[in-house]
């Protein structure tokens, strides 16, 4: 995963326990399942209208 987004081994792993810790995500075998969407939006401070996914009048 950490080469896939630029990242270390060490940092992916540890936030990747963080988040396992906090209850936000668990990893069974190769499928990662997200437990509190809301909470992960929270901790990487997602906005989703960043996305632009519905077309605004002009």
């Amino acid at each position: 995963m950490g080469d896939c987004l630029g990242l270390s081994t060490v940092h992916v792993n540890r936030v990747v326990q963080e988040l396992r810790a906090e209850g936000v995500i668990v990893w069974r075998g190769e499928t990662v399942i997200i437990e509190d969407w809301p909470r992960l939006q929270q901790i990487a401070e997602f906005d989703p209208t960043f996305l632009c996914l519905e077309s605004e009048p002009r």
